[in-house]
């Protein structure tokens, strides 16, 4: 893969020890959807329940789902205007709303964050040097100069390691010209009030 370019949009690095079981993201997941429901209106049909989970490397993914009531049969205009869903953090244990356009990059985002883990580990089985990442990495020399003298003077093997997979996602988030996904605290949540 040497010389590859990234040229898709890829989720935030973790740490190897960052781990949120299904469970807790399900937790996660219940406590925003009681807010929301204790802030809708209380003459709704329905109310918010949790689905299930997709997971992904940064993050767990869930629809908004609304459950109704056995004898109702909803509208079209019952399931319009609300976010397809939302994300719950691994690291952070944020609740983020995301839009239908975010919702269909979620895919190329994973794949992408693969592959800047798989580039990094083959960057990371040789000594690294200013060479060696330019075999790699399509930046211009100043810029790549300032990533290898960053590597360098970092103290350990997981420093580096961190940093360079950093390094190659913000590459790619410029490449792809895609934003970050927002990350939102739980409590700073909108409230649903229809």
């Amino acid at each position: 893969m040497a010389g590859a370019s990234l040229f898709c949009r890829m989720a935030p690095s973790l740490p190897s020890s960052v781990f949120l079981a299904k469970a807790q993201a399900i937790a996660l997941a219940q406590a925003h959807l009681a807010q929301l429901n204790a802030a809708k209106d209380p003459a709704a049909k329905w109310h918010w329940a949790v689905g299930e989970p997709m997971e992904y490397t940064p993050y767990w993914y869930f629809n908004y789902m609304r459950r109704w009531p056995p004898d109702y049969r909803p509208t079209m205009l019952d399931a319009m205007g609300y976010a397809p869903g939302y994300l719950i953090w691994k690291q952070t244990r944020a609740c983020t709303p995301i839009g239908w356009g975010e919702l269909a990059t979620l895919p190329d985002r994973e794949r992408c964050y693969q592959h800047a883990r798989q580039l990094t580990s083959q960057l990371m089985a040789e000594p690294l040097s200013l060479a060696r990442l330019r075999q790699y990495i399509r930046l211009p020399l100043p810029e790549l100069a300032q990533l290898s003298h960053a590597l360098r003077t970092l103290p350990d093997e997981q420093a580096r390691h961190a940093h360079l997979l950093t390094s190659l996602h913000a590459k790619a988030l410029a490449e792809a010209r895609l934003g970050p996904l927002p990350i939102m605290p739980l409590a700073s949540q909108p409230d649903a009030t229809e």
